[in-house]
């Protein structure tokens, strides 16, 4: 099995996301995020992000996701520009392309014997401290398949959406800033999911 790593809501260049992380500024932030990358990946690695990438100054940080090692596929996230909620998102799937193997708005990879979705929305639940979702469109269907996810923001790693589906949450928030390897992840389903085989 390759090397595999996932991410989500990194939000390069987004000053407000950077200030509520704690840091002074949005290229410290950038810095931070982007060195525990690079600790984490090799040449071999593949590394999926779950969108959310960048947002103010996006163009300009897509060559710093290039120059890291490793093959990057992007599942798209709301606040990517080529997501299709934005208007004329298609227009920028080229810009996302140059840098990523893939972008996709979903997708699936088997682990362990399990299929699981990968999406930037959850089935349900939202930022903390929000009473709706939101984007409830471009969010999967349940359909009891263990997803991996971003969005949230949240802290938690772990929850059970309202129909009981096992949702991991990869956001960086949740892991310290860095991405975490498909089988640290996946390891949730048995101790916090008590899911069997």
């Amino acid at each position: 099995m390759p090397d595999v790593w996932l991410l989500s809501d990194p939000h390069l260049g987004h000053a407000h996301v950077a200030a509520t992380r704690g840091f002074d500024t949005v290229e410290e932030h950038d810095r931070v995020i982007l060195a525990n990358l690079r600790r984490a990946l090799r040449p071999h690695s593949i590394c999926w992000w779950l969108g959310d990438v960048a947002l103010g100054g996006w163009r300009d940080r897509l060559p710093q996701i290039a120059a890291l090692p490793g093959t990057h596929r992007l599942v798209l996230g709301n606040h990517d520009r080529a997501h299709p909620l934005n208007p004329n998102g298609h227009s920028h799937q080229r810009d996302y392309l140059d840098v990523f193997a893939s972008v996709s708005t979903v997708a699936t990879i088997r682990y362990e014997g399990v299929e699981w979705l990968l999406s930037h929305f959850p089935y349900d639940g939202d930022t903390p401290g929000r009473a709706e979702d939101r984007h409830l469109a471009w969010r999967p269907r349940d359909l009891g398949q263990p997803i991996l996810h971003g969005h949230t923001h949240s802290l938690d790693r772990f929850s059970l959406s309202m129909a009981g589906t096992p949702q991991v949450h990869i956001g960086v928030d949740a892991w310290g800033l860095k991405p975490v390897s498909l089988h640290e992840a996946t390891q949730l389903l048995y101790t916090e999911g008590k899911w069997t085989l």
